[in-house]
């Protein structure tokens, strides 16, 4: 087991994400009802359909969406029943949109916020390296024999990234394409 004693956690929430998880999940509960209501249609046309077997159908879409949590489906008559259990779904709700940050820096070296800037900042990094290994820069595979000369080639890469970065902020006010 893991050794926790130095870690830190710092729990986080985006409100943009948490909506989309609500949107999601709205989503996946209508596409469950159209599918219960179509279930329902076929038994009520067809007096031989076992519910049984209908109900198993359903019952795999809901563990494929997700839902059975805090849904459940029953069979009632000749007919499946969607039940919702509000407090199963205001709990999971709870936690949409959040994530959590694991950092070892003591509370003394930098606050929550400051741990969280820096893993925004990590999407400035993944965007170099992108950019870098793409059109603009192509640092590509190079057969070289000596590390030196790699590393060479990678800070001369590094170096016209570091440019474009600066022209870019330059060239801003211009409204125009470099």
């Amino acid at each position: 087991m893991q050794a926790t004693e130095g870690l830190r956690y710092v729990l986080r929430r985006n409100p943009v994400r948490a909506e989309e998880i609500r949107k999601s999940r709205q989503d996946k509960l209508l596409s469950l009802r159209k599918a219960i209501d179509k279930e329902n249609e076929y038994l009520k046309g067809h007096k031989q359909a076992k519910i049984q077997t209908a109900l198993k159908r359903i019952q795999a879409k809901s563990l494929r969406l997700k839902l059975s949590g805090w849904v459940t489906t029953l069979a009632e008559e000749q007919q499946i029943v969607l039940r919702i259990d509000e407090s199963a779904f205001t709990e999971e709700a709870k936690l949409d949109g959040c994530y959590v940050l694991k950092s070892d820096l003591a509370e003394q070296s930098a606050t929550k916020e400051t741990i969280h800037d820096r893993y925004k900042d990590l999407t400035l990094v993944e965007s170099a390296f992108r950019s870098s290994k793409t059109v603009n820069l192509e640092l590509r595979p190079i057969h070289v024999r000596l590390a030196s000369r790699t590393r060479g080639h990678v800070f001369v890469v590094m170096m016209a990234y570091r440019i474009i970065q600066e022209l870019a902020v330059r060239w801003q006010h211009l409204d125009m394409t470099v």
